[in-house]
């Protein structure tokens, strides 16, 4: 080969890296672009493995801690039935803005269907799913930080609203409440962690990749 077909490769070659790189700029194009390399991630034996190895040890770990018969009176029992409480008095106060004459005493909710809000139903598994997803995924601790903020305190709210549902949901029916509360709430709840967890995902490693990109532009 002459020199001059090697220089005219090289400049189709410069050509064609230009062009897959403007495309890869695209606005549109990034989320398809960052959703792909976290399919790919999770598919690679090495990566998966270790990301589900290490998600299930936390997971283990948080459920042990969460279902361990504390007692009452225990720092750990107090901080669980503070955040049923905590449960109780946001579905209540959602339940007033919504015109409900409700009150609450300690994790009990009294209205026209009057409930009381147990470990099971405070999505605090949710949220350990969610943690130890997030833990074992391989970013840095900033973004790792902003996920657990940003992503238990939206199941929070989700599992508020969840409560508020299932309220009026008994007020109609008794049957309908029995349905909602344990089949199709349970389903929107893991589907929500599920949401919450890859969108944090595509924005976290974006947030990671960006330092990369940078560097390499002022390399060029």
């Amino acid at each position: 080969m002459t020199r001059k077909s090697r220089v005219c490769k090289n400049l189709h070659s410069d050509s064609r890296s230009r062009e897959r790189l403007t495309a890869a700029q695209e606005p549109g194009s990034l989320p398809r672009v960052r959703l792909t390399r976290i399919l790919h991630w999770l598919a690679a034996g090495t990566g998966r493995w270790r990301f589900l190895a290490l998600t299930l040890a936390l997971m283990i770990a948080f459920y042990a801690a969460l279902y361990h018969p504390y007692a009452e009176t225990s720092l750990p029992g107090r901080c669980l039935i503070a955040y049923l409480e905590l449960a109780a008095n946001g579905s209540a106060l959602l339940l007033g803005w919504l015109g409900e004459p409700v009150s609450v005493q300690g994790t009990t909710v009294f209205g026209r269907f009057p409930f009381i809000v147990v470990l099971d139903c405070a999505a605090l598994d949710a949220q350990a799913l969610f943690a130890a997803a997030v833990l074992a995924f391989p970013v840095g601790g900033w973004p790792k930080l902003l996920g657990l903020v940003g992503g238990l305190g939206a199941i929070w709210l989700i599992n508020v609203s969840r409560l508020v549902a299932l309220y009026y949901a008994g007020v109609r029916s008794l049957e309908l409440f029995q349905v909602l509360h344990e089949e199709v709430m349970v389903l929107l709840v893991i589907l929500s962690v599920c949401g919450l967890f890859f969108a944090w995902a595509l924005w976290a490693r974006g947030y990671a990749a960006g330092p990369r990109r940078l560097g390499a532009a002022h390399a060029t």
